[in-house]
């Protein structure tokens, strides 16, 4: 299984809006994130429907299976707060949505043999580490094809 290539795949695509691009940390350190390193992107391995990988035969002669991996990718926009209101940040969110969508585009084929088959955007308030923050939340669900034998 490829969870770390594509991982690290994930993370090193570029979304750039607003002349930011935020930093992408994976859950284990995200705690130590701090409001200078805003926005910042927290790579999840679970997507919001709470399942980490989904196996099934391709082809029960030839014993190949497809993984499915659903990963969320949220970006911590900017505290929630700070005198700035939705409609004051959501031009800010969407230009990262339309940003995020056009890198993943670009990185369809995110690993050898994994593919972004989705992308789901939702904008929203989230909290993180006890503060809140204007957020885009991305999650994704990739297809890995792993022949039998590897």
């Amino acid at each position: 299984m490829k969870y770390q290539t594509i991982f690290d795949a994930l993370a090193a695509m570029t979304v750039t809006a607003g002349g930011k691009t935020p930093t992408a940390y994976p859950p284990q350190t995200a705690g130590a994130i701090s409001s200078a390193q805003i926005p910042a992107r927290i790579i999840m391995p679970f997507g919001e429907y709470g399942a980490f990988t989904q196996v099934e035969n391709l082809s029960a002669n030839s014993g190949d299976a497809e993984i499915t991996w659903r990963l969320s990718d949220i970006c911590l926009w900017e505290a929630a707060g700070l005198s700035r209101g939705l409609n004051d940040v959501t031009p800010a969110l969407v230009a990262y949505a339309e940003a995020y969508m056009s890198a993943a585009r670009s990185a369809k084929d995110i690993a050898p043999g994994c593919v972004i088959r989705s992308v789901s955007i939702t904008l929203k308030p989230h909290t993180y580490n006890g503060v809140s923050y204007w957020s885009v939340a991305c999650d994704l669900t990739i297809t890995e094809y792993s022949p039998k034998g590897q």
